[in-house]
């Protein structure tokens, strides 16, 4: 747009462009209309985008998850690089969340294998249930996630049907899963689940059973723009496991307290660190991160669009009276008002500016799907 005019300016011979000024009557510039009405289109176009952009991340951090994501401090524990194993692991993470829950500022502390919203979780594992086999055929398969006692109270993920785990729930005894509302829909229609068998896992090639003991709410823990899978949780006690991450929820700044937390894990193991540090609100709004670049580009764009719409649009009507300044002064001269000379002007703004929009406004609404 700024070459264009300059090109022209280099092919006119100065001399020949003051004779021609005399003579000239008011030039069309056609070129800078087309240019001004174009350059409103595309405004119209990016304020569109960068509308929809923003309506996209305003619904994804309106979307309830399905637990609470403020006040929970996320930290990783990995007890097995210290030498830990088996037994010990399990023991390392009791002792771990009963001197987390016991800080001052600390509602609940619990664990869990995989970080909530962090677009990994385990997934594709296959099951059984014993009492419908004609499941077996269909290859049924369910996300699973290893978390501590506290889990569910922790996260504020209401337990619909049955309890949630308990101290009691340890290796010697009678092994127990929860699931969540989708499992119990696609796999247990019109069924009480409470107490039925899901045979998962093998040990020594025997297939492992568990009965279910709850139903809790669904959530989204993949991520916040998926859908809530079947899923299955398991203990840390009955399901071993060995790098965790650490949930702490507060009722201070999440993040004040982790001097307090690495303090807590030292005393218990001083070479297990802390690793990971950030919070689940940090997690969340990670996970629209390009969803808010694409809303904040899109939005500096625009509003670059609508004032390079305006100088040029100022531009052209400022060429226009200047090169009109001859027939302007002979008009007034002859008594033409201000409001007379200055309407006709106006409204040539007005129409280009009126035409770009009849050009943008149907090509966004017929992009906007």
């Amino acid at each position: 747009s700024g070459l264009l005019p300059a090109v022209r300016a280099g092919y006119v011979h100065p001399l020949g462009g003051l004779k021609d000024r005399a003579t000239v009557g008011v030039p069309r510039l056609r070129a800078g209309r087309v240019l001004v009405v174009a350059q409103v289109t595309l405004s119209v176009l990016l304020l569109v985008g960068a509308g929809l952009y923003l309506r996209t991340l305003m619904n994804l951090v309106r979307i309830h998850p399905g637990f609470a994501t403020d006040n929970v401090l996320l930290f990783k524990l990995d007890p097995t690089a210290a030498g830990l194993r088996d037994a010990a692991v399990t023991s390392f993470y009791g002792q771990v969340q009963d001197s987390l829950a016991a800080i001052p500022g600390v509602r609940s502390a619990t664990l869990m294998h995989a970080r909530l919203l962090s677009g990994w979780m385990t997934g594709g594992n296959f099951f059984k249930l014993p009492s419908h086999p004609e499941l077996d055929e269909k290859s049924p398969q369910a996300h699973r996630l290893t978390v501590g006692n506290a889990f569910f109270a922790t996260m504020e993920i209401p337990i619909l049907l049955g309890r949630g785990f308990a101290a009691s729930d340890t290796e010697d005894a009678g092994r127990v899963v929860v699931v969540n509302e989708t499992f119990v829909r696609d796999y247990l229609p019109n069924e009480h689940p409470i107490g039925q068998l899901l045979d998962a896992g093998k040990r020594d090639g025997v297939p492992i059973s568990w009965q279910i003991v709850g139903v809790c709410r669904d959530a989204k823990y993949t991520g916040i723009k998926t859908d809530v899978p079947p899923t299955v949780y398991f203990s840390y006690r009955q399901d071993r496991v060995g790098a965790c991450y650490c949930a702490v929820r507060t009722a201070v700044p999440p993040l004040s307290l982790v001097l307090a937390s690495r303090r807590a894990v030292a005393a218990l193991a001083s070479d297990v660190p802390l690793s990971e540090i950030t919070t689940q609100r940090a997690v969340r709004d990670q996970g629209v991160a390009q969803e808010a670049m694409f809303a904040t580009l899109c939005g500096v764009l625009a509003a670059l669009t609508v004032l390079l719409s305006c100088i040029g649009l100022y531009g052209l009507m400022a060429c226009h009276v200047a090169r009109r300044n001859r027939e302007i002064g002979l008009r007034m001269a002859l008594g033409a008002t201000r409001r007379s000379v200055a309407v006709p002007i106006l409204r040539e703004a007005v129409v280009l500016v009126l035409v770009g929009l009849a050009a943008g406004v149907p090509v966004a609404l017929a992009l906007v799907r």
